[in-house]
């Protein structure tokens, strides 16, 4: 997989230093020196733009105390700048929802200041913000205000990056031919104004659009082009990047020879720059490459110097793609003490990356659900008004009349509906407790004494395979008793009950080498139906089921949360996975969907080789938080 630099390439106010050890000692001298006036707002805010990197914390002070200076001096350029630097540590950090406030924060100050080229900007900075939560409608309408300020302005370069940022949401949509139609008119613009490195960006981008196509060769001769651009610049850090990219084609061209000259390039770049993360990324094309060639003694001390380079939890990403390079190489020449040991470590790193990544999307459904609550409760807002002023309007007393007699002619509907529902929930119960005794006392006493007489048979030695089999299956009768008396008895309603039932029902498991955990919302409870309730234990007993059974170890984690007020009831497991794509019925998933639709639920089910199985179940209007 090609390692473009899209996002990092997009915004002014991202520029890429590469000595930022010696701009933050610069500007921290010039702080200490500075006056409380518009310069001071200035350096601030280009220390929230410096010091994200290392402290991210310290530079959201910085990024905050430039704005209340700016305020304070009435520098609203200054006070936008700032606004925009803090939006974007808090898209590092993936605080989406931070970050879109500050966002709109710059929007409104920007336009403030009455600054058609700020304003651009602070469009295309929340336009690159919502496509990387996939919000695209809303990114595209941020292009099409960027681009009306960036016009205002006369400014090409300002309206080439409008056209890249459009370029760069559309390939993230996979409509290829719209992003290179409009790479190509951002170019345009840049040429008006003399290349710069963005530009060079924009080439590489263009040459990543061809490799998604499989147009190898003309991938390679827009790379070429990105790179004699950011050469002639001397851009060492595009250049690293684009050398590397450059490699990566010739890779899927299988041309070896040239593959490695530019893993080469790229890593003596990367080790100019002290870059660690390039070095550590090179070197693990570099062993993937003489892999390929099927001479793993070569690739061996190449993978295992960038192992030993990224030994900080800063570098768990290329840290855990070396180990599993290790693991490969060592198998091939026969090393499989050395293979079994660098899979465990590549195995752990995916594992916490996996979590990282699983904790980002859900940070990202989040935001999103956010945006759309808060949309909901304007449009809310918007129709109460509407309806008070409707209200206002009516005078006549008949009106009035009228909707005194429907109210309460809805009121006696009410109280009649709710009586019965009452009556009827009292019979309900009154049978659940009846049935309840009478399958414990009857049904459950026969199934004990089947399974006891069994056990004491098997002992004397009599059929084993026969009486073995009675023995479970009057095991699993009675745990299926057990389930149908806990299901309607009315004691067992609350979540609390539900909980404790799996945790017994884990706890009850033999041979299953798996580690399980059940984990619970603070103050969650959950009013469910007896039905739901039912459903709800199935459908996760299925689950743990199918993990114990299919999923060849690891761990088992199930969940309970709330969105809003649906109940989400998620069971995740480290196994083995399976292809969906692939997989026929069976595993249970037919009857989990089946159970599902039938008490209104959603049922996801997450899986591929080798990345363990996620089920994600979620029952609407039923969850409560205190």
């Amino acid at each position: 997989m090609i390692k473009w630099t899209l996002a990092l390439l997009l915004i002014a106010c991202q520029q890429l230093v590469f000595s930022q050890t010696q701009e933050i000692d610069s500007l921290l001298q010039k702080l200490s020196a500075a006056r409380p006036d518009t310069n001071k707002v200035i350096v601030l805010r280009r220390l929230a733009a410096t010091v994200d990197e290392y402290d991210p914390a310290k530079a959201i002070a910085y990024g905050r105390e430039g704005i209340a200076l700016g305020r304070e001096l009435g520098y609203l350029k200054g006070v936008a700048g700032c606004y925009l630097n803090i939006g974007m540590i808090y898209v590092q950090l993936s605080k989406f929802d931070s970050a879109i406030v500050y966002c709109d924060s710059a929007i409104l100050v920007s336009e403030e200041a009455g600054d058609p080229k700020r304003i651009a900007l602070a469009y295309i900075n929340r336009a690159d913000l919502y496509t990387q939560i996939r919000q695209f409608e809303k990114a595209h309408l941020d292009c099409r205000n960027a681009l009306e300020y960036a016009r205002a302005s006369d400014d090409p370069d300002r309206i080439g990056r409008v056209y890249m940022q459009s370029g760069v949401i559309y390939f993230y949509q996979e409509q290829y031919e719209k992003a290179l139609e409009y790479y190509n008119t951002s170019l345009e613009y840049f040429g008006d104004v003399g290349y710069s490195g963005v530009a060079a960006a924009v080439m590489a981008n263009i040459a990543e659009v061809f490799v998604s196509q499989g147009k190898y060769q003309e991938a390679l001769k827009e790379s070429e082009r990105a790179i004699v651009l950011a050469d002639s610049l001397q851009l060492l850090y595009y250049l690293t990047s684009f050398y590397g990219n450059h490699g990566e084609i010739y890779m899927h061209l299988k041309d070896h020879a040239n593959a490695e000259k530019y893993y080469k390039l790229a890593l003596e770049l990367a080790v100019s720059t002290e870059n660690i993360s390039d070095i550590a990324l090179n070197r693990n094309r570099l062993g993937l490459l003489y892999m390929d060639m099927r001479d793993p003694e070569r690739a061996i001390p190449v993978l295992q110097s960038g192992f030993e380079l990224t030994n900080r939890s800063h570098f768990a990403l290329e840290r855990q793609q070396l180990a599993q390079s290790l693991s490969e190489a060592y198998a091939a020449t026969g090393k499989y003490d050395l293979a079994h040991k660098y899979l465990r470590i590549s195995s752990d790193l995916r594992d916490s990356l996996h979590t990282s990544e699983t904790n980002r999307d859900i940070l990202l459904l989040q935001t999103e659900f956010d945006l759309a609550d808060k949309e909901r409760r304007i449009d809310l807002l918007n129709a109460n008004d509407e309806i008070q002023r409707n209200r206002i309007r009516q005078q006549q007393l008949i009106l009035y009349f009228a909707s005194g007699l429907i109210i309460l002619v809805i009121i006696v509907l009410l109280l009649t509906i709710n009586r019965r529902r009452i009556k009827q929930e009292l019979h309900e119960l009154s049978l659940r407790n009846s049935i309840a005794l009478d399958l414990h006392d009857d049904v459950g006493g026969s199934l004990s004494s089947i399974r006891m007489l069994a056990d004491i048979a098997a002992a004397h030695q009599t059929p084993a395979d026969l009486l073995q089999r009675i023995s479970v299956n009057a095991a699993e009768t009675i745990e299926r008793m057990s389930d149908i008396i806990w299901m309607i008895n009315p004691r067992y309603d609350d979540l609390e009950s539900l909980v404790h039932r799996l945790e017994r029902f884990m706890t009850d498991l033999k041979g299953a080498d798996m580690r399980t955990s059940i984990e619970v919302a603070k103050g969650l409870s959950a009013n469910m139906r007896m039905q739901e309730r039912k459903e709800l234990l199935l459908i996760v007993k299925e689950a743990i089921h199918n993990a114990i059974k299919y999923a060849g170890g690891g761990s088992l984690h199930v969940v309970f949360s709330a969105r809003g007020k649906d109940l989400v009831v998620e069971v995740t497991d480290t196994g083995i996975g399976f292809d969906l794509q692939q997989t026929e019925r069976g595993h249970g998933l037919d009857s989990m969907q089946a159970r599902a639709k039938g008490i209104g639920a959603g049922l996801q089910v997450i899986s591929s080789p080798g990345a363990g199985t996620k089920i994600i179940l979620r029952i609407p209007d039923v969850a409560e938080i205190s």
